[in-house]
């Protein structure tokens, strides 16, 4: 959501979902192990988590999460 009010809240174990809007992305592959890159618009992207933080401020998103252990 563009402009949305600042926000910082603790998140718990559950399911984040990102759809990317376009632009350089990085993001961590569980299959892979590794830091991937990629600039496509509209690719989903899912992961399972056990808790962490998010932070909306100046139209960008800070995720924090620790990973569900397999």
């Amino acid at each position: 959501m563009r402009n949305h009010a600042p926000i910082v809240s603790s998140l718990g174990k559950g399911t984040v979902t990102l759809v990317t809007a376009g632009g350089e992305h990085r993001y961590y592959d569980q299959e892979s192990s590794t830091i991937m890159s990629g600039t496509e618009k509209d690719k989903t992207l899912t992961f399972q988590i056990s808790g962490g933080f998010i932070e909306v401020l100046n139209n960008e998103v800070s995720l924090l999460a620790r990973a569900l252990k397999k």
